[in-house]
């Protein structure tokens, strides 16, 4: 590699980083990395299965179209649960973020990330920004808290606390630990959350201080 083309590669890899560090969906990162690539000859895609005709979208026409629909809406459904036998789950099921991307997966399906879950530790769902909650393995981190004796309540405030200052994330959280002590943390202005002892009436809030 020249030095000309070492330099070529540190920009690609510079731009792709400024991208991810302004909160950006990693694929756009990875676009723009591959597209600088690409025009300094470092790099070729495969384009077989290129039909010649252009399918590009603007980003810019999904956010007009976003913003001009009054009945598209997104959001997560989640939920942490302990059976009788101290058997700990998760789970989460989400519509994504306006404006999304194609092809963007979120933190939903990344198991560490959006839901966790472990009888040693405990259960952590995710609700939020999935770019962020991606970057700091949230769900796993908070567990790994859990497993060092913090209660849900502190685990998921240490977690949650670091979203905005590292990377402008936002989120909540829903934390169950094996002995039935459970925490709905965000770090949103609301999130609403309840929760079932298995008696009585569910308890439902917009908003958990």
């Amino acid at each position: 590699m020249t030095s000309a083309q070492a330099t070529c590669l540190a920009d690609a890899l510079e731009a792709g980083y400024g991208i991810l560090a302004r909160g950006d969906p990693a694929q756009s990162a990875v676009k723009c990395t591959i597209g600088l690539l690409e025009q300094s000859g470092l790099f070729k895609l495969d384009r077989h299965r290129y039909t010649g005709v252009p399918h590009r979208l603007a980003y810019d026409q999904i956010l007009t179209k976003q913003k001009c629909s009054t009945t598209k809406r997104h959001g997560t459904v989640g939920a942490v649960a302990l059976d009788r036998f101290g058997t700990v789950a998760a789970g989460a099921s989400t519509g994504g973020i306006e404006s999304m991307l194609p092809g963007r997966v979120g933190d939903s399906p990344l198991i560490g990330c959006g839901v966790y879950a472990d009888n040693q530790s405990g259960a952590v769902s995710m609700t939020g920004i999935g770019e962020g909650i991606i970057r700091l393995v949230i769900a796993k981190s908070i567990c790994d808290r859990l497993g060092m004796g913090k209660s849900p309540a502190v685990a998921a405030r240490q977690v949650l606390r670091m979203l905005e200052p590292r990377i402008n994330g936002s989120a909540g959280a829903l934390v169950l630990s094996p002995d039935g002590r459970f925490a709905i943390k965000h770090v949103t202005p609301h999130m609403a959350a309840g929760w079932w002892n298995g008696t009585g009436s569910p308890t439902v809030r917009g908003e958990f201080p």
